[in-house]
């Protein structure tokens, strides 16, 4: 038992470090008694993922489209697959899907290439400016472009006219649909981004210039190499968005026959006569889940492999920016031009038009005629006021639960090395690949069904589904949160007594402010900008404020809904702009300490 210098044997030693280390890897394997945590992960997931996908399939082989239908049937995928114009569907939804996600990739990774890698003035504001169209819905970005580009009354047009020059550009067309919906998916590309050119280790580059290399071959050879499986996995989940859109297609689209899979399924599910044709939208949801769901693995493979491409370091060395010589300033204008036409245009055109009497041709001669009758008509009505009180609800819980499970699994995922936490992982991100136009139609089904749970037609619906749509992008948020903490720090908190939830609450949690932050104020915001989903959904007990605003563009009170896109924009601006200088600080005291 004593060694030779009177110190303990060094068997005791190997034995104990042994013992230890055991000890260790069970605590590392499920973060000390972290079972019941899990099972309750395991327990959420399967209710809000699995048993919806299991009714949306079960649909589809019911002649009805309902799961209470009787026996089974290949009849809907007949009728599905039989009209040919669903193949023509099929091909437009392509060409806008992919169209649509170039213009997200390449624009959002060249602000993210200039704003954190290039000596461009004011980057930091540029960067921050970039997200504003954050603020702007899909459904108002999409209004918006045909106040601005409409070939009647478009204000480009107008003021084109107006000095001479026969403009007739137009957004009511496919190239138009791709622009839109390209433009409204740029912040997301850019914020997911972000990561992967920040996150990059300077001495890699540096090493490289050592060797005599140029700036354009560390920009070929390093730069391009490390961010490609962030542009794959990016580019993949845009195209998910785009393959599946609705608000655009619907605004821009339908008017002029041009459909697309998320109108197509939405007509299905809402025809201008007769019954709605559940069977046949069970039945094309369910066969699209199949590519939606190839595309959703490929995106966390492409996430999962990125990490092995960025690297991390303690270090508070920052990367070398690229010189871009005279064409620093060029860039700063050109990202200037870009914010000015895709958020400061927009909403001048909004709010001209929220002013106007009547929906006309943009002149001078109307200011004399400006009222504010547009916005007093939409505060007195009972729909904007049960619409407002109901979109702030969804927003909070959706928010606070989102933050909350998503803690909860990413926490799981990471401090667990298993099978069955990869699993998890997987299950987590699956709703990446149910858009919520999918969403709506599974929800309808489901509960449809189970009506001993009395939910139907009430805001708690949009809530779930809201719910299952966020999870994706906030547990990829707070599993990145979490790779950055040492689980020593919770290990030494259990060591001091304290169990692994106390452990979790007190150590975890608040270390994860700044990602709880920026997953909570992204989920509010994605319920306040999301229509399809509600809008699939929706029944004289639900509105909500985007489902009223669409309830007047299709109404054709374009002025009132003007007079709603610009209350809506401003209170998504407040809130992104909070978001931002919350985090900000909040940054800058995790720095200081």
């Amino acid at each position: 038992m004593i060694g030779t210098n009177g110190g303990p044997d060094s068997s005791v030693i190997d034995e104990r470090l042994t013992g230890h280390r055991r000890g260790l890897q069970i605590v590392h394997s499920w973060g000390g008694n972290a079972t019941p945590l899990a099972t309750i992960s395991w327990i959420a997931l399967s209710l809000l993922v699995v048993v919806p996908l299991i009714t949306l399939i079960v649909s589809s082989f019911k002649e009805s489209g309902l799961p209470s239908g009787v026996g089974f049937t290949f009849k809907n995928y007949v009728e599905v697959y039989t009209d040919p114009t669903v193949y023509s569907v099929l091909f437009t939804t392509l060409i806008f899907g992919v169209g649509s996600t170039l213009i997200a990739i390449v624009v959002g990774a060249t602000l993210g290439f200039l704003v954190e890698r290039t000596d461009m003035p004011h980057a930091k504001l540029l960067g921050k400016l970039a997200l504003v169209p954050l603020a702007i819905p899909s459904i108002i970005l999409a209004a918006s472009s045909t106040l601005v580009l409409s070939p009647e009354i478009g204000l480009i047009n107008s003021l084109g006219r107006s000095i001479g020059l026969d403009i007739t550009w137009t957004t009511y067309s496919l190239v138009g649909m791709i622009v839109v919906q390209g433009v409204h998916m740029v912040p997301l590309s850019y914020l997911l981004l972000l990561p992967s050119f920040r996150a990059m280790d300077p001495s890699l580059e540096e090493a490289a210039r050592v060797s005599g290399a140029s700036t354009f071959r560390v920009f070929r050879h390093i730069l391009i190499p490390l961010v490609k499986p962030a542009l794959l996995g990016v580019g993949t989940f845009s195209l998910i968005i785009g393959l599946l859109a609705f608000d655009t297609p619907g605004i821009l689209g339908m008017p002029r026959g041009i459909y697309t899979l998320g109108s197509s399924i939405f007509l299905y599910a809402h025809p201008p006569a007769g019954l709605p044709r559940y069977g046949e939208v069970s039945a094309l949801t369910s066969s699209l889940l199949i590519f939606l769901f190839l595309l959703a693995w490929y995106y966390q493979r492409q996430t999962r492999h990125a990490e092995k491409f960025v690297t991390v370091t303690g270090k508070s060395t920052a990367a070398r920016r690229f010189p871009l010589g005279q064409g620093r300033h060029f860039a700063a204008g050109a990202i200037w031009v870009y914010v000015f036409l895709t958020s400061v245009l927009p909403f001048v055109a909004l709010i001209l038009a929220s002013f106007m009497p009547f929906y006309g041709k943009f002149s001078t001669n109307l200011i004399s005629e400006f009222t504010l009758n547009n916005y007093e008509a939409l505060v007195a009505s009972p729909e904007f006021v049960l619409g407002s009180i109901d979109s702030l609800v969804v927003a909070i819980v959706t928010a606070s639960v989102v933050a909350v499970l998503a803690i909860l699994v990413s926490w799981v995922v990471v401090r667990s090395r298993t099978q069955s936490a990869r699993a998890l992982d997987s299950l987590a991100i699956a709703p990446v690949a149910i858009p919520g136009i999918v969403m709506g139609v599974v929800l309808i089904f489901l509960f449809l069904t189970v009506r001993f749970i009395p939910i139907y037609g009430t805001i708690w619906v949009i809530v779930i589904g809201s719910i299952i749509i966020s999870l994706p992008f906030a547990t990829r948020v707070f599993s990145s949160a979490l790779l950055q903490i040492d689980r020593e720090l919770e290990e030494a908190g259990r060591t001091s007594g304290a169990g692994t939830i106390r452990a979790l609450l007190r150590i975890t949690a608040p270390l994860l402010r700044p990602a709880t932050v920026v997953v909570w104020v992204w989920s509010a915001t994605f319920v306040l900008r999301e229509l399809a989903l509600p809008l699939m959904v929706q029944s004289g007990r639900n509105p909500m404020f985007v489902t009223v605003l669409w309830g007047y563009w299709d109404a054709g009170q374009f002025n009132v809904a003007a007079a709603g896109s610009v209350v809506l924009i401003s209170v998504l601006l407040v809130g992104i702009v909070v978001w931002m200088i919350a985090e900000e600080r909040i940054q800058k005291g995790i720095e200081s300490k």
